[in-house]
């Protein structure tokens, strides 16, 4: 049975080094990205973040997602290629990043299953904004959510291989 596990920024390090080679095993054919020169894709706010961990039966790292909490919104990643349409947002913000589900367990339900875990946590943070980036395919699942599309992320990075955009959600109180 798999389990998904809640790592806290303060604790629990040693799971970095693995969660940022999956990010490059699964994503470096799928984005246009300068973040897979190496062997990992990690960067400073994995250092603050709480991170979920999915293992399989034989205790293989396959899936992962990101939760940072932001006092504002210039501390946001990308915060220059999203200024636009996060400027009015409450503050503390919540951003869910970097989920990613190794392809032999996709549409097994462990993306929605990190989407909730990281929506409770935000939410018991309390967060006034929560927000993340997905891509195209993945819309209704966080429309599901209660999430509103503020709009198509800006950058040729935010692009997939196959030329699916990226989009912006938020939940807050003053969307809804």
């Amino acid at each position: 049975m798999m389990e998904i596990k809640m790592l806290s920024p303060e604790i629990d390090r040693s799971y970095l080094n693995a969660i940022g080679k999956l990010r490059v095993q699964v994503w470096s054919n799928q984005l246009k990205d300068k973040a897979f020169s190496g062997e990992e894709w990690r960067d400073d706010h994995d250092l603050h973040a709480f991170h979920w961990v999915v293992m399989n039966e034989e205790n293989q790292l396959i899936a992962s997602a990101r939760l940072c909490i932001h006092k504002n919104v210039v501390d946001l990643p990308d915060f220059e290629e999203i200024q636009e349409l996060v400027r009015n947002l409450p503050s503390p913000i919540a951003m869910m990043s970097r989920l990613v589900v190794s392809p032999l367990y996709q549409r097994s339900g462990i993306a929605r299953k990190l989407d909730l875990a990281r929506l409770q946590k935000a939410m018991q943070t309390n967060a006034q904004s929560i927000i993340l980036q997905v891509p195209s395919y993945r819309s209704k699942a966080i429309e599901k959510l209660g999430f509103k599309c503020l709009g198509k992320a800006k950058e040729e990075t935010f692009q997939d291989s196959h030329g699916i955009d990226f989009f912006l959600y938020a939940k807050t109180h003053i969307l809804e």
